[in-house]
């Protein structure tokens, strides 16, 4: 069996297989639910606030372009998000983690969509062939999923299992910025995931 290549930072590799990871982990995609909560349910979760705190305490927003007189700090500016709900403005974060609990729960209730843990992939046939170095790797594992169980010997005793994943496979994720023209592209939008056995070496951080 060849023995795998081992990748390191400043890697220099090609693209064999273009499937871009998106993320690891079961069918139900917390993260995306909870921005298709925060759209669809808006009206219904602001309402719900509403009810709970019926007079909230709004103080007026002010933007200055200098500190105010005797301050070393400039105040925060609140920028408006554009599917956050009008009066909720200034609290993006708390709202993504708000719509983020509820997927989470709907999650449980649904056992995660399935107990096959996989790698999530994006098709792009236009990065085959694209020469990228390597920022940074991480592990992650994919199998099927069992809950802890206790059980009984023949000779009576008690014996338990904390579960984990049946079937366990490592995977080496690569997180990548492509090279155009032998340049590196230092873009935060230009940065990808890849896993390790979609690509080929093509120059090794530490050749001379």
């Amino acid at each position: 069996m060849a023995k795998k290549h081992v990748y390191r930072e400043n890697d220099h590799v090609r693209i064999v297989v273009p499937k871009l990871f998106l993320r690891c982990g079961y069918p139900y995609d917390i993260v995306k639910e909870g921005e298709q909560i925060g759209e669809t349910f808006a009206e219904d979760i602001v309402a719900l606030i509403d009810k709970m705190d019926p007079q909230p305490y709004s103080p007026t927003q002010v933007q200055y372009d200098k500190p105010k007189p005797g301050s070393l700090f400039y105040p925060v500016q609140v920028q408006e998000v554009p599917f956050l709900p009008a009066g909720l403005q200034g609290m993006s974060v708390d709202w993504r983690d708000l719509c983020s609990r509820f997927a989470r729960i709907i999650a449980r209730r649904r056992g995660f969509g399935g107990d096959e843990r996989a790698i999530f992939t994006e098709d792009r046939p236009d990065m085959a062939g694209r020469e990228c170095t390597v920022v940074r790797k991480f592990v992650r594992k994919t199998g099927r999923r069992f809950g802890p169980s206790s059980y009984q010997s023949y000779e009576g005793e008690w014996d338990y299992d904390s579960g984990g994943l049946a079937n366990e496979q490592t995977h080496v994720i690569l997180e990548c910025y492509p090279v155009w023209n032998d340049h590196l592209l230092h873009f935060t939008d230009e940065l990808f995931r890849i896993e390790a056995a979609n690509v080929a070496p093509v120059t090794s951080a530490t050749d001379g």
